[in-house]
């Protein structure tokens, strides 16, 4: 028995997909290497404006957050690259090699269950979701979290998109600030290794 809980405890923490784990993250809706916004997380693909760069205390990958706009600069979506330092390194032109690109809706984000950025079935690692209105410059969501992908704990952090003073959006936490990078701080047991997210460094009051 005791072996058998171990080994299901195991297969439970390796299913859990966290930032940075890519390979085992959804399957990206689709590969544009060069509407990609960089390494840096800077550059304007289309109508897509930089909102933060998103690193992890496990490994190189890193992600990069956007929203969509309109004509008018109002948010159409949200864009959420999954970038792969390895082949990113690998690579000797300038474009990044690998990059998973994933489009969200307003209508996603607004569900019940909000958008998933990353994880697996029954495993969702890191969840958006709260309602952006038409026109708005300014909107509140919320940011869920896998903190123990053993007992499926999730906590959650308060973030706000707004553009009130300027032409472009901003990413901002509870405390009005605002957050360029995101440092996803990850948590681990003896020999099982990673177990979940710690904390969400920048837009997390404990981070």
């Amino acid at each position: 028995m005791h072996h058998f809980t171990s080994r299901f405890a195991l297969r439970l923490v390796l299913a859990t997909a966290l930032f940075g784990w890519a390979s085992i993250g959804p399957a990206p809706a689709d590969t544009q290497p060069m509407a990609a916004m960089g390494a840096d997380c800077s550059s304007s693909a289309g109508r897509v404006q930089r909102l933060a760069k998103i690193v992890n205390t496990r490994d190189r990958n890193y992600h990069c957050l956007g929203v969509s706009v309109d004509a008018d600069a109002n948010i159409s979506g949200i864009r959420f690259e999954t970038h792969d330092a390895a082949l990113d390194r690998a690579s000797p032109s300038p474009g990044s090699r690998d990059v998973h690109v994933r489009d969200f809706s307003l209508a996603e984000i607004a569900s019940p269950h909000g958008a998933v950025l990353d994880g697996v079935p029954g495993h969702d690692a890191v969840m958006l979701q709260g309602d952006i209105p038409p026109a708005a410059t300014a909107a509140s969501l919320a940011v869920t979290f896998l903190y123990n992908g053993i007992t499926g704990e999730s906590r959650e952090c308060s973030i706000t998109l707004d553009r009130r003073q300027e032409t472009s959006w901003h990413l901002m936490n509870s405390r009005n600030q605002d957050v360029s990078l995101i440092v996803v701080k990850t948590w681990a047991l003896p020999i099982i290794g990673t177990v979940g997210i710690e904390t969400l460094q920048g837009i997390c009051a404990n981070g």
